[in-house]
């Protein structure tokens, strides 16, 4: 099932290895709204993570959201665990304010845009499966850095990174 909530997104899996929050190198995508548009230098400060409680934290991509310019303070941050506010901290830490913060993407799985706050429905098999396939995962996030890339988006280049284990 997936269940939306007012403040973040969460889910309910039948276990603990497939639960989005498990640190299983499952990616999840987020789609920040912020207070203002974000500098290059803003995105890279994101890119380059931050100390959160003792821990280092680096998102695995982090840009604009897109060309539309109803997106100008959109950013989209790929992560790998994504749970105790971390895309929040990292926009915070680069100087921004978040305001708004949905999850689009869980592994390969595109999280629907018309399923309303407080509303749920079952996940079909394939769709379970989608969130743990590290194939599906990689195909999402190919596909949609090469819409960007086509689009005439080009994004701020980061260090060698690599998107998936």
């Amino acid at each position: 099932m997936w269940r939306s909530h007012s403040t973040r997104e969460s889910q309910t899996f039948p276990s603990s290895s497939t639960s989005p929050c498990h640190p299983s190198g499952v990616t999840k995508e987020y789609v920040a709204k912020v207070d203002r548009s974000p500098s290059k230098k803003e995105i890279v400060r994101i890119q380059e993570g931050c100390d959160m409680d003792g821990t280092f934290v680096q998102p695995l991509y982090a840009d604009r959201a897109g060309l539309d310019p109803n997106s100008r303070e959109r950013i989209r941050v790929v992560v790998t665990d994504g749970c105790n506010r971390e895309v929040r901290r990292l926009i915070e830490h680069a100087g921004l304010e978040c305001l708004q913060l949905r999850r689009v993407r869980i592994g390969g799985f595109e999280l629907p845009d018309k399923l309303s706050v407080g509303t749920y429905r079952e996940l079909a098999p394939h769709e379970v499966k989608l969130i743990t396939d590290k194939g599906a995962q990689n195909n999402a996030m190919a596909n949609k850095l090469e819409r960007i890339l086509t689009s005439g988006m080009r994004g701020t280049p980061m260090r060698e990174k690599r998107f998936f284990a």
